[in-house]
């Protein structure tokens, strides 16, 4: 088949939803699936290249307040129309970005199957319990109703669409579609890179970067929403003596800083070490060597970091964000008191991280393996209802 796919961010940047994209993708190349991403393009990025047997092609679109994209507009709509005139599909990943909103202005004229790949949503409905700050309440206030009259005025387009790919059975975009009416609805989990399923575990990483202790890990870009000041708070209230913990993130920036200021000040800087711009294969190995995986986010849908340790029997402590408390092997905590006192319990019963890491491991390697992901997404994309 002939897949076009649109995004609005891919390789060689990082984050969830350019990760998920990235293995589809790479994984239907290798299949033998001609692929082609639109998406758009940041400083220093290349116009076209092929990568992984993945044709990308990227265009300076960006939008003033999400709404009115701006940029080369009819440079990407004339590159969807022709890639599209002879794909077998199109799939577009996430229903509110500028290129979004582009595909939605053409596409009448777009005759092939249509995906929606949503990864979560602000579904109409505020709410509060996912709220622990008053910033957070300000936001959710803003933009849920924002969103909302995003998703009424375009639904006319968004309902064009053949069918539409979620995250989880009960997550918020998949109960959106459901109360509008929306037919061909299909849940379709994260998944993560085949190495954190099989393979041997590389020890010399922990040498690498001087690490000598079991550990927790959070793997996340460095950014007030992934919060890792709230996990090294936590860190410091547990009294953990005996587990490390290990903060890996893609850049230095002002939040970085932030986080660095707070362990350097603190007793336990020898026992926090926080890491930047490491090499993908040492991350995969952190991650394999870890005692246990932590996320501290304020928001998130189906946090691949999760995926990740869970796929190599990690167990995970979590704030309760997106579909993280449906899934078995680890504990979601609301407060501040329970993240720490968490992380103490957890140091001091191995055989607990123990048990509830083969529970992550059981459910990864039978609801997110990734040649499991793909034959469902074939699948999706071969089925006829139009």
């Amino acid at each position: 088949m002939k897949i076009v796919v649109v995004v609005m961010s891919y390789y060689p940047h990082e984050g969830g939803v350019q990760t998920v994209t990235k293995y589809l993708a790479e994984g239907l190349a290798q299949r033998g699936h001609d692929i082609t991403i639109l998406t758009a393009k940041e400083e220093n990025d290349l116009s076209e290249e092929t990568y992984h047997q993945v044709q990308i092609k990227r265009f300076n679109v960006s939008s003033f307040l999400k709404l009115i994209p701006r940029g080369e507009i009819k440079a990407f709509k004339s590159a969807l129309l022709s890639a599209c005139e002879d794909a077998d599909v199109m799939v577009n990943v996430c229903g509110n970005t500028p290129l979004a909103v582009l595909t939605y202005q053409v596409i009448d004229q777009i005759k092939c199957k249509k995906i929606l790949h949503q990864h979560g949503m602000f579904d109409g409905k505020f709410h509060f319990r996912q709220c622990h700050t008053a910033k957070d309440v300000a936001r959710m206030l803003l933009l849920t109703p924002f969103w909302e009259l995003f998703h009424r005025y375009y639904w006319g387009k968004i309902s064009q669409f053949d069918d539409c790919i979620h995250l989880f059975e009960d997550d918020s975009s998949h109960r959106y579609f459901k109360r509008r009416g929306f037919l061909h609805n299909h849940v379709v989990m994260n998944s993560c890179e085949p190495v954190f399923f099989e393979g041997p575990t590389d020890k010399t990483v922990l040498d690498k970067y001087h690490i000598s202790a079991p550990y927790y890990i959070y793997v996340a870009n460095y950014s007030a929403n992934k919060n890792q000041l709230r996990a090294v708070s936590a860190y410091l209230k547990s009294g953990c003596t005996d587990v490390d913990l290990v903060l890996v993130g893609s850049s230095v920036n002002g939040y970085y800083s932030k986080v660095k200021a707070l362990i350097d000040a603190s007793s336990c800087r020898d026992r926090i070490h926080l890491l930047t711009a490491i090499p993908r294969e040492d991350t995969i190995s952190l991650i394999k060597n870890a005692y246990a995986s932590l996320l501290t986010s304020r928001s998130e849908y189906f946090p691949i970091t999760l995926i990740e340790g869970m796929a190599c029997g990690k167990p995970f402590i979590s704030t309760d964000v997106g579909v993280v408390k449906h899934l078995p092997g680890g504990v979601v905590c609301k407060t501040d008191h329970e993240l720490a006192y968490r992380l103490r319990y957890d140091q001091d019963h191995l055989s607990d991280v123990t048990q509830q890491g083969a529970l992550a491991s059981q459910f990864a390697r039978s609801q997110c393996y990734l040649p499991h992901i793909l034959d469902q997404v074939e699948a999706i994309c071969k089925s006829d209802h139009c």
